[in-house]
């Protein structure tokens, strides 16, 4: 015995479209968002060599406050990026 279940979803152009359109404009704000976070990682991860540069060039002169403040800044960084990218990560759709 063999079962055949066809089901045709018909859609007028204008109703095709539509979708298009909302799937182009979710994806193109996806894209923004995603581009957003790029640039603020890279931003962070710039000022973070520049920082780490200074407090090397410190604690070679016998200053070690440098690298503890670098510390607590990037322990700082950490949570403050975890809590953005949670708050800016799209749910799963179902």
């Amino acid at each position: 015995m063999r079962i055949v279940i066809e089901h045709k979803i018909t859609f007028t152009q204008p109703q095709l479209m539509e979708r298009l359109m909302t799937g182009l404009t979710d994806l193109t704000t996806n894209v923004a968002q995603n581009t957003s976070a790029v640039q603020s990682a890279v931003t962070l991860l710039g000022n973070l060599k520049t920082q780490l540069d200074a407090a090397i060039a410190a604690s070679q002169g016998g200053d070690d406050s440098q690298l503890e403040a670098l510390s607590q800044t990037l322990g700082n960084d950490d949570q403050a990026l975890a809590a953005a990218v949670v708050a800016n990560t799209p749910a799963a759709k179902s």
